[in-house]
């Protein structure tokens, strides 16, 4: 299981801004930010753990799969 906590490092000490839901001895690795680089590491992260919800071997749908439309469907248009 991975936790991200978000936190800080000051004069040799490193402070979490919430408490880890670990009850035991676990590994961590700590990465050391800059400010500008926190909004692009988010984006990464958020990249990367969406792409973990997907198998290699993940099948394909296409519109001929679904059996049961949803007649609630809404299109999303972006307000420009």
């Amino acid at each position: 299981m991975l936790t991200t906590i978000k936190g800080f490092y000051e004069k040799g000490k490193i402070t979490l801004n919430e408490k880890p839901a670990i009850t035991s001895k676990t590994k961590v690795i700590v990465t050391f930010l800059e400010e500008e680089d926190d909004q692009q590491m988010w984006k990464d992260f958020s990249a990367t753990s969406f792409l973990k919800g997907y198998g290699e071997n993940e099948p394909t749908y296409t519109n001929a799969d679904i059996k049961e439309p949803n007649v609630e469907y809404k299109k999303w248009k972006k307000d420009l």
